[in-house]
């Protein structure tokens, strides 16, 4: 069922509005406001892809996590992908300059991926959170994070539209991991709050664990502290916990989180078998692989 409600347009807004109202497409002023209120908040989600840390800890088979060949493609052609499905159509790469500076010379702006693309360098390695802070004045509204390495499946709309429904600061993505080749991160949860956080396994009574992705709020910034201090997981979901601000987000399908060439292993053998469900930008493929050779050489 659809709300009623008023709004005061300026002659000059009212009259470019009239002239969309083509009796086919478009048969009202509300169907015109409709639509272009729809067209910009599909186009307006922000994600943010985290490439912070030491970038010679995050190299597999001479490149850099997000451009590790999977099927001949980058990783992050997968991830961006999704995000471009999903809506998010704006993207912000932060993280070592090394990384990203060689994500730049693969993917650009983005133009041929169907996104727009912002890099930022982030002053000192302190933690994914402290990364995040390095562009705090470019996200006034909503926005996901996710972490340079993941391969994933399913929708981050589903993130984005639970955390439109919690209204709490976090909307954190869980997944079930007892193969996982990443053992940290895991958490207990009671209905949608989660309610304890720990990189360790001992002591924690699931083997849910957190995916690093997640929608948040602007709010999230109040509770990373200003000073030249560490900033990770570790360190800031157990503030959100005691504050309740942290909502879980249970996902399906496969989820990956690319450390070694064994990962990379593991997800073409899931890739023999299953189609991604997301259309790739063809020039990640052939074309993007010898620009790749090119820059590692």
């Amino acid at each position: 069922m659809k709300a009623r409600f008023s709004i005061t347009l300026s002659p000059d807004l009212q009259q470019q509005l009239d002239a969309l109202i083509d009796s086919v497409h478009i048969r009202s002023r509300s169907e015109a406001i409709e639509k272009i209120v729809r067209k910009y908040l599909e186009h307006s989600k922000k994600a943010v892809i985290l490439c912070g840390g030491n970038p010679e800890h995050y190299k597999i088979n001479g490149f850099f996590r997000p451009l590790v060949l999977i099927k001949g493609k980058p990783l992050i052609s997968y991830t961006l992908a999704a995000l471009k499905h999903a809506g998010f159509h704006h993207i912000h790469v932060v993280g070592s300059a090394p990384v990203v500076g060689e994500i730049f010379k693969t993917i650009g702006n983005g133009h041929d991926h169907g996104v727009k693309i912002e890099y930022t360098e982030e002053s000192h390695a302190l933690g994914q959170f402290k990364t995040l802070q390095a562009i705090e004045d470019k996200l006034t509204t909503p926005f996901l994070i996710i972490q340079m390495d993941n391969f994933f499946t399913f929708n981050p709309l589903l993130i984005h539209k639970t955390f439109v429904e919690n209204k709490a600061i976090v909307s954190l993505a869980l997944h079930a991991r007892d193969d996982a080749t990443n053992k940290k991160g895991f958490v207990e949860v009671s209905g949608d709050v989660i309610t304890h956080f720990s990189h360790e396994q001992n002591g924690i009574n699931t083997s849910i664990a957190s995916c690093t992705l997640a929608m948040c709020d602007p709010a999230i910034f109040r509770f990373i502290p200003r000073e030249e201090s560490p900033c990770g997981d570790e360190h800031l979901f157990p503030q959100l916990i005691k504050s309740r601000q942290l909502r879980s987000v249970m996902i399906k399908g496969p989820w990956f989180n690319i450390h070694t060439a064994k990962d990379v292993q593991k997800v073409e053998e899931w890739l023999e078998e299953h189609e991604f469900p997301y259309a790739i930008a063809e020039t990640s493929s052939q074309e993007t692989t010898g620009r790749m050779a090119a820059s590692v050489a």
